[in-house]
């Protein structure tokens, strides 16, 4: 595993991190991204990702460079170690897991157990924990700045932006509110953006 931390402080009103594998995210990509989400949102970027940098394409780890020398990135963390099974029965040694092996959905996606009739298509056990490995990230740059931010956008790195990024000022509504796509909802949990 492999962790850049910056925190440069003080932050930005907006986090965004880029949650999950970097292996389709060329130049190009970074480009449009670059365009249509950090120019539009002005954010510290914060990223996760289960590949280490050196085992991607020469191709991805350009658009990967130019992400991490974009001037907004806070801290990355690549984790090749990533084992989401392993971490999840060991915080589930107490007992638990037969309960949530019941739940349908692919929501438990890319979890292996030996029961076979628990495997699961999808990536959702993967991308939340991608999502919590974000988490992490921003409040260890909150907890070195004594700041919060005030939004936080999670996004996939393999989206390709072809337009702008809504601005935050369209999202109206109480501290505690989260807003996700109403389409694809997958049932409440979407890694969508």
């Amino acid at each position: 595993a492999q962790l850049v931390a910056a925190h440069e402080c003080p932050l930005r009103r907006t986090a965004v991190c880029t949650a999950g594998k970097l292996n389709t995210f060329s130049a190009e990509t970074f480009e449009n991204f670059n365009k249509y989400v950090l120019e539009v949102l002005d954010p510290d970027l914060f990223v996760y990702s289960p590949i280490a940098v050196e085992d991607l394409s020469d191709e991805h780890s350009a658009g990967v460079h130019q992400l991490l020398t974009s001037g907004r990135t806070q801290s990355a963390w690549f984790n090749s170690a990533e084992n989401v099974t392993q971490e999840l029965l060991a915080d589930m040694a107490g007992g638990g897991l037969e309960e949530v092996l019941q739940f349908p959905g692919n929501w438990l996606g890319c979890l292996h157990v030996e029961q076979d009739p628990f495997e699961r298509p999808g990536s959702g056990l993967c991308q939340m924990y991608s999502h919590l490995q974000c988490l992490r990230l921003i409040e260890a740059a909150e907890a070195a700045c004594e700041q919060r931010y005030q939004w936080v956008v999670v996004t996939r790195p393999d989206f390709d932006w072809f337009a702008p990024h809504a601005p935050l000022s369209w999202l109206h509504g109480s501290d505690d509110m989260l807003y996700a796509m109403d389409a694809d909802d997958q049932g409440g949990i979407n890694d969508r953006h």
